[in-house]
């Protein structure tokens, strides 16, 4: 493998990952809040419809009325807008509903995932004899850590 290959599938970062899966996490969360959102709004919108048709239909007194036409044209631009969104929300609900259990099996990752940073992030070295340091004493890093790359001869 090439060292291009290599950094083209380099693991992701424990913070990177623990990002992705948060977002994608609240995404399937908030699916459904937005698709009963997108519903109600759209339900509003045809309710609003139906009241201006029917004032224009049976009392010839807001026939005249341009800025009931003009809301009109408001309301059914909102309507389309929440019908649109809600045709997306809908499919990724549906699959948010029938992929619970991976859902929540990613979720159960992503605490251990969070429980494995705080782990790395609060590590410390105990010096373990006195060859070095003190034993049992910290080692106080002044440095962010490098690899170290062994070369065969």
């Amino acid at each position: 493998m090439s060292k291009t290959d290599t950094e083209k599938y380099s693991l992701c970062h424990g913070a990177e990952l623990e990002q992705i899966i948060t977002t994608f996490s609240a995404e399937c969360n908030n699916c459904i809040a937005r698709y009963n959102f997108c519903e109600e709004q759209e339900k509003f919108d045809d309710d609003k419809t139906q009241d201006i048709l029917h004032a224009i239909e049976f009392d010839s007194v807001f026939l005249p009325d341009l800025d009931l036409v003009n809301l009109l044209r408001g309301i059914r631009a909102e309507r389309r807008l929440a019908k649109d969104e809600l045709e997306i929300a809908k499919i990724f609900k549906s699959w948010c509903e029938r992929n619970r259990p991976a859902i929540e099996g990613l979720k159960n990752s992503l605490g251990d995932i969070r429980k494995v940073l705080k782990k790395q992030n609060e590590a410390a070295y105990f010096w373990r004899t006195d060859v070095v340091g003190e034993k049992g004493a910290v080692l106080e890093s002044r440095e962010e850590p490098t690899l170290i790359q062994l070369t065969l001869f």
